[in-house]
């Protein structure tokens, strides 16, 4: 597929809030104006070639807040009659091809009482992989040293390693805010196994619309896995909600924004007038 310049990209981004002010809601309110940028091969050809032209678009969507009742934990479901992504393949592309094979599974799931889904590895279904519709990040329990110094205290970041994985702009985020905080990162192969053998204190779901959703149980094969503690179990842990306050803050203009995140609206005021 040919590749937006990002001058277009952001020109085309700025042009869809300016014509859609109106939709924005209310600081406060905890809704936000979500962009989806799309690309789409819209050239006549029947043949299996690639599209000779394409057409760039970016949709503008009012949404609510993700979280109306507080950020609660939900349990987790692992797929194992189905793979989402071929090893060597397109997992780690954001294509629609990747997530509408998922929706049947995943309906199954909730239906059942899992509102997500995780996915292992397809070659060896031993090591994580990510959700269904989001990356897969977790947090170790602080260090249990007897040191009193802060920085043995600290927990340490996990996300799996992976070529069939999303490259979450809301991961890079999070990774980013963790190491502010002085805390350990690890990008590695994660073994399924450790979350079995309750390695890790808190687990998550991230990404754009919610940042994080945390997970209380994994259950694969019949087997439930709980996370952490019982206190975590019930509400999002005190790591996870660390992240999500900052990440939030920074989003709102609450709170400083040290990375660059934030992109300012150049002329969408006088544009809308």
């Amino acid at each position: 597929m040919a590749p937006v310049p990002e001058d277009l990209f952001v020109e085309a981004c700025e042009r869809a809030v300016a014509n859609n002010l109106e939709f924005v809601p209310p600081y406060g309110s905890g809704g936000a104006l979500y962009l989806r940028p799309l690309l789409l091969g819209t050239g006549p050809e029947i043949g299996l070639y690639p599209a000779p032209e394409f057409t760039f678009i970016v949709m503008v969507i009012p949404v609510g807040n993700f979280y109306k009742g507080g950020v609660s934990p939900v349990d987790c479901l692992v797929v194992e009659t189905f793979d989402r992504a071929a090893p060597l393949g397109t997992g780690a592309a954001k294509l629609g091809g990747n997530y509408a094979p998922v929706l049947k599974h995943s309906s199954d799931a909730k239906a059942r009482g899992y509102p997500i889904t995780l996915h292992l590895d397809s070659k060896t279904h031993t090591n994580v992989d990510e959700f269904s519709t989001s990356n897969f990040v977790a947090l170790t329990a602080p260090s249990s040293s007897s040191s009193s110094s802060e920085e043995e205290a600290q927990p340490t970041f996990c996300a799996p390693e992976s070529p069939s994985i999303l490259n979450s702009v809301t991961k890079q985020s999070l990774v980013q805010l963790a190491k502010s905080f002085g805390w350990q990162v690890e990008n590695r192969v994660i073994p399924f196994s450790e979350v079995t053998d309750n390695r890790f204190q808190e687990i998550a779901a991230c990404g754009t619309a919610a940042v994080i959703t945390p997970v209380k149980s994994i259950e694969r094969g019949g087997v439930k896995t709980m996370i952490g503690n019982a206190k975590t179990q019930a509400s999002i842990g005190p790591g996870f909600l660390r992240l999500f306050t900052a990440m939030r803050g920074i989003q709102n203009g609450d709170l400083e924004d040290p990375y660059g995140w934030m992109q300012p609206a150049q002329g969408i005021a006088h544009r809308h007038e």
